[in-house]
């Protein structure tokens, strides 16, 4: 599904919470499918700040049809 949404030009993002402590074979997927857009906060109270990080590397949106 991840390749597939990329190849119809969808930019992914993932933020997971570090306390809820990924397994290395989801970290994997994660990192496969989101790339550079992965990203691992400390912790749930980091997850604010990270969105926001996030939403700034995302502002620009295109839509077409």
């Amino acid at each position: 599904m991840c390749k597939r949404l990329k190849e119809n030009g969808v930019e992914i993002y993932i933020l997971v919470d570090k306390s809820e402590s990924p397994n290395a074979q989801s970290e994997k997927i994660y990192k496969e499918c989101a790339e550079e857009n992965y990203t691992l906060a400390p912790s749930s109270s980091a997850l604010p700040e990270y969105m926001e990080m996030l939403g700034r590397r995302a502002q620009i949106a295109r839509l077409t049809n």
